[in-house]
């Protein structure tokens, strides 16, 4: 598992080509560099200038940041009347019916899903950004930015925009389109996601509703687009390891496979079989047999039994059924504990390193390393033990992940 660089690329293939491994890019990292494409669409990129400029203003005025944050826990809780004014001016839009007091978030370079939760943030303050900035109510704060021509032109630019109906719509629409994508972020990044669902995730991407041209509110040259993107991403990262493990996940269904996939995962675990020696005395004719086999007895089984199966990690499916499969199916098990074992993404790796480095730090770089490994070992179950702890690590790693003042300011004091 690497980053998905040409010279990895190239590693890759050197590699396999002497030893029996699978070897691949970061999925998460590759959904990733997913956004990173969709946000260079001149749709996004204009969307993004906005909501960076409104986010850009309140975050670098301390007087404006502070009643922002002071209109967060009022608005929210006493004026539901004014939440229900504003929303009347957007009828197009089906902003969040309550607002949770999330900080305004700026995106961070190379961090591309972080550009998604900068316009969610902007989305979710549609009404403390609209109160902040009304002159009927803070004339004396905001005449603060209006001394010089100089100060005057950036408050004019924020005002402009957030006046502007469009630009809230257009905001929604964004925050819809990259939505998708960033829970499939999210799950390719958790600690227990398995190789099988890669192939899920993408084919739940390739298939969404919200990307089909026949939706008639967002442009299709758009939706266009973001599908070919979709398309040249999956190419890139759709290995023999994610068939195989999709043919070999006991919750999953052979139809829904898509193109000619389940003939190649069945030629691609074959071939690989042979080149890791993992056949012994079993021909590949029987091996391949195996595994159709096996695809077609996951057919035949139910809703609930998948349901069931789904909620135990493959890898723990296949050791616990590998005497019975053993008989039926040879071999089979073999290959499914080696490429059950490839992971999704680098993120719990980096997020483990996030947390010695914090200790770690090169201020504090005297520790032994048997004081490290307590240290880490109380900082990670301190989580356990109270509701208001706060992984300062991930706030200084990811401060894109603050979501409120509290933690807020504890990303800048780190």
């Amino acid at each position: 598992m690497t980053d998905n660089a040409s010279n990895m690329v190239n590693a890759w293939a050197h590699l396999k080509a002497k030893l029996p491994i699978f070897a691949g890019g970061c999925a998460a990292h590759t959904i990733n560099l997913l956004i990173q494409d969709v946000f260079k669409l001149s749709f996004f990129t204009a969307i993004r200038k906005e909501a960076v400029a409104i986010t850009k203003f309140v975050r670098d005025h301390h007087a404006l940041l502070d009643e922002f944050r002071n209109l967060q826990s009022t608005v929210i809780q006493a004026h539901d009347d004014l939440l229900d004014q504003f929303r009347s001016l957007h009828q197009a839009t089906t902003l969040p019916s309550t607002d949770r007091r999330r900080a305004l978030v700026l995106p961070i370079q190379t961090r591309w899903y972080t550009l998604h939760a900068c316009l969610r943030s902007v989305m979710t303050n549609m009404v403390v950004i609209k109160k902040l900035f009304d002159a009927s109510d803070n004339a004396e704060l905001l005449s603060r930015y209006q001394v010089t021509a100089s100060n005057r032109a950036p408050l004019d630019k924020v005002i402009a925009i957030i006046d502007d109906p469009d630009f809230w719509v257009r905001l929604e629409h964004a925050v819809k389109l990259i939505d998708p994508i960033v829970e499939v972020l999210r799950e390719l990044e958790s600690d227990k996601c398995a190789t099988s669902r890669v192939y899920s995730l993408f084919r739940r991407l390739r298939t969404h509703s919200i990307y089909e041209t026949s939706n008639r509110v967002i442009p299709t040259g758009l939706l266009t687009s973001i599908k070919t993107h979709i398309e040249s991403r999956w190419k890139f990262v759709k290995t023999d390891a994610i068939k195989i493990a999709f043919l070999l996940d006991p919750s999953t269904d052979t139809s829904d496979f898509m193109e000619n996939d389940m003939n190649e995962s069945v030629a691609a675990a074959v071939a690989f079989a042979e080149r890791a020696h993992l056949l012994g005395s079993t021909s590949s004719t029987a091996f391949t047999a195996a595994l159709y086999a096996f695809g077609a007895l996951k057919k035949g089984w139910s809703v609930q039994e998948k349901a069931q199966y789904a909620a135990a990690a493959p890898s723990h499916w296949w050791e616990d059924n590998s005497q019975f499969f053993e008989k039926t199916h040879p071999k089979v098990y073999d290959l499914a504990k080696l490429v059950f074992a490839v992971p999704t993404s680098s993120a719990a790796s980096e997020r483990a390193w996030s947390i010695f480095d914090f200790i770690h730090s090169k201020k504090r770089n005297r520790l032994t390393k048997d004081k490290v490994e307590k240290l880490a070992y109380i900082y990670i179950n301190l989580a356990a033990t109270t509701s208001t702890w706060i992984d300062v690590a991930r706030v200084r790693e990811y401060p894109e992940s603050v979501t409120g003042p509290e933690t807020e300011m504890v990303a800048e004091q780190v």
